[in-house]
């Protein structure tokens, strides 16, 4: 992942850290507590799989995935 990349990751992780409520745009509800944190960056969408243990955020991957629509 490229140095432009990467910040843009971190600062979605600093959003969904201190803000209440972020639109659908950043946020989906998948089902059952879990959810996906998505990150736009140079036309890729990249996908941070979550959830929450009490006023904790638990990331369930180390890794995010690029996600490719087929057009």
């Amino acid at each position: 992942m490229d140095k432009g990349t990467q910040e843009k990751v971190l600062y979605g992780l600093l959003l969904l850290k201190t803000q209440d409520g972020l639109p659908a745009k950043y946020v989906k509800f998948l089902k059952e507590g879990l959810y996906e944190l998505r990150i736009e960056w140079q036309g890729n969408i990249y996908r941070i799989f979550f959830c929450y243990d009490k006023e904790h955020i638990v990331i369930l991957f180390n890794e995010c995935f690029l996600y490719r629509a087929n057009n």
